[in-house]
C-alpha cells in the first residue's frame, strides 16, 4: 500500500523528489519509481514535470498551509474599529 507522502515532514519530501529525479534520468519508468518509494505514480509523474520546467528550485520544500490572512471579511481598519467598540 503506498504512503500518502504529504503526512511526510519536509525534509523527507524533498529527499523523494531528488531520488525519484535522479532514478528517472538514470532511465526508470514512473511506475517503477513509484514502486520503490511508495508513492502514486502520478504523483512521481508531477515531481518530473515540475523539475523539467524549474529545474532543482522545484523540488525544495515550500511553506505550506493557507495564506495569513485568507478569508478574511474585514480589512485592517474595518477589524481595528471593531477592537476598540
Amino acid at each position: 500500500m503506498k504512503e500518502d507522502a504529504r503526512t511526510f515532514n519536509q525534509q523527507t519530501q524533498e529527499q523523494l523528489r531528488k531520488q525519484a529525479i535522479r532514478m528517472k534520468k538514470r532511465g526508470l519508468k514512473f511506475n517503477a519509481i513509484s514502486e520503490l518509494l511508495g508513492v502514486h505514480w502520478k504523483t512521481v509523474s508531477r515531481w518530473w514535470k515540475s523539475y523539467q520546467m524549474e529545474g532543482a528550485t522545484a523540488l525544495r520544500s515550500r511553506k505550506r498551509g493557507v495564506p495569513e490572512g485568507a478569508g478574511r471579511l474585514l480589512n485592517e481598519c474595518q477589524e481595528q474599529e471593531i477592537q476598540q467598540l
